[in-house]
């Protein structure tokens, strides 16, 4: 049917509600836009699914890569185990050309690194905790075996480097004010697979939450209240591996937002966006094409129409904001980290047949 208005009734107009009589302009709401042949309709505001990729290994047998950081196109930094010639190195540095290989502080691997600068990166072995200044690396916090610690820190997330939360297996997270690293009681003993904070601009401050399982355990999302996390949501193991449209179901594998007054949880189930004032309003965006055919295992985003997942069997999707789009694929790899840097997304993991490190580079175009 031709899509026509009435005579009294211009471009950009349409008709009041019930009111025939009278036209009123079209006005979108927040993450629409005006569209149509008439600039009558109302669109939602989704992003392109054109992508390129490049990928790259490092290292022979034995090598694996566990996490990435971008601070631009032409400094990039892994971690891991990198295996060349039977010798153990556990970093690798794009500097624009090539990756040049480093074996710092000691031949043991790296198990998260994070940036906030060149001259400003955190690196953790599962236990200790290193600072590198662009030229010196630094031992800034060597845990105690005795406290449980041992292999426990695996990631890290901050605002600064006097406010950086290190995390990682049953419920650990140790906290750096610039000062002091602090061992935070977070009252779980689930692994904690995320941490990630937005700032509210009402509030003044950063809104910080964090997000756990372990396989017949709990599932949580712990919200960071005065200094001291509280559980803000939590589903026992024998509910959340079965799905009920009523609430977040599945174990909550990693979080994202941008936005102080949303977050973005992604489960076995689908990609759900939670009202973060309560968690029983939410949308879920449900899993699909090969989605299900491989466990997530991370998650990161530029925007809310914007976001990316990876994990097992080589997955790499895009979420545009109304359906989420399988990248790329491949049976042979698993993806543990993804880390986004304006239109440049990059998964870290390794290839299962030849047992090396793999770099995934995807280009938005």
């Amino acid at each position: 049917m031709e899509n026509t208005l009435p005579a009294e009734c211009g471009i950009g107009f349409n008709i009041c509600g019930s009111d025939s009589t009278q036209c009123c302009e079209v006005i979108c709401e927040n993450r629409y836009h005006i569209c149509g042949e008439l600039l009558n309709e109302c669109c939602l505001d989704t992003t392109s699914n054109d992508f390129t990729w490049n990928i790259d290994t490092l290292g022979t047998w034995g090598s694996y890569l566990n996490d990435v950081a971008i601070i631009n196109e032409n400094d990039i930094w892994v971690v891991g185990v990198i295996m060349i010639d039977n010798e153990y190195f556990n970093t690798a540095h794009w500097d624009g050309n090539e990756w040049e290989i480093h074996r710092f502080i000691r031949p043991a691997p790296f198990a998260g690194v994070y940036s906030f600068h060149e001259d400003d990166l955190w690196f953790v072995d599962g236990c200790n905790i290193y600072h590198f200044d662009g030229d010196q690396f630094e031992l800034m916090w060597e845990c105690d075996w005795t406290d449980g610690l041992y292999n426990k820190i695996e990631n890290i997330w901050g605002i600064s480097s006097t406010d950086i939360f290190f995390y990682g297996r049953g419920g650990w997270i140790v906290h750096f004010n610039g000062n002091t690293f602090t061992i935070m009681d977070t009252g779980i003993t689930a692994d904690v697979k995320e941490i990630w904070g937005v700032y509210d601009e009402v509030l003044g401050e950063y809104i910080i939450w964090a997000c756990g399982f372990t396989q017949q355990d709990e599932t949580v999302i712990l919200k960071l209240q005065n200094g001291i996390w509280q559980k803000w949501f939590e589903r026992d193991y024998d509910d959340y591996i079965y799905f009920d449209e009523n609430v977040i179901s599945g174990p909550i594998i990693s979080i994202w937002s941008n936005q102080p007054e949303e977050l973005w949880a992604i489960t076995y189930f689908g990609l759900f966006k939670i009202n973060a004032d309560d968690s029983s309003y939410f949308e879920r965006y449900p899993n699909h094409d090969g989605w299900g055919n491989g466990y997530i295992l991370n998650m990161t985003g530029n925007n809310w129409n914007d976001i990316y997942f990876t994990g097992d069997k080589g997955g790499v999707w895009h979420f545009n904001g109304e359906d989420s789009y399988q990248i790329n694929s491949n049976s042979n790899l698993i993806y543990y980290r993804v880390e986004s840097y304006n239109n440049t997304i990059i998964s870290v993991g390794e290839i299962y047949s030849t047992y090396q490190g793999i770099i995934n580079v995807i280009s938005k175009n």
